[in-house]
């Protein structure tokens, strides 16, 4: 079969049923990350925000950073999920937001982003074409929280699901 769009033409032998995108460097560019950017932002965020101090809370993190490098392989990584309970328990703020909001405060503000040029015209021309799509990463967010991202960042997408590792324990 034949498919065309904005007179280009693809030839495939069969019509692919749904395109799987990862997230770094297929759907964003990220620049440098920075933990205390997003940890800024998540206690911004709270109850009470002077319950603690973006030192404070950058201490806990790389506290719990230093306990998992000590136990396990440098390329380890814990659930982002998991991190940021472990950060507000010990800082003692309060939320009224879930978990997979509050990762997506912080993902949104740890680093600069931009969308990658031409993905969202790619993704309207599959969702035209009547192909679904999916995101599947290796990715410390959960997929509930990256889902909040994606929407943030890819208003207009229609992914049918999002699935990270962390959501099987570990990314």
């Amino acid at each position: 079969s034949e498919i065309t769009k904005g007179g280009n033409n693809m030839t495939y032998s069969t019509k692919p049923k749904m395109v799987l995108f990862d997230v770094g460097g297929t759907l964003f560019e990220d620049g440098k990350f920075s933990a205390l950017d997003g940890l800024k932002a998540v206690r911004e965020v709270s109850l009470n925000p002077k319950g603690s101090d973006d030192s404070s809370l950058l201490s806990l993190w790389n506290e719990l950073e230093d306990k998992v490098r000590s136990s396990f392989p440098s390329s380890f990584e814990l659930p982002l999920s998991a991190t940021l309970k472990y950060v507000i328990h010990n800082s003692g703020l309060k939320f009224n937001k879930s978990v997979p909001e509050l990762e997506e405060i912080f993902d949104r503000f740890n680093s600069p982003r931009r969308v990658i040029d031409f993905v969202p015209d790619l993704l309207k021309s599959l969702k035209d074409l009547g192909i679904r799509t999916a995101v599947i990463s290796n990715n410390a967010m959960s997929g509930e929280g990256l889902s909040l991202a994606l929407k943030r960042w890819l208003p207009d997408a229609d992914f049918e699901f999002v699935l990270t590792s962390a959501d099987f324990i570990f990314p």
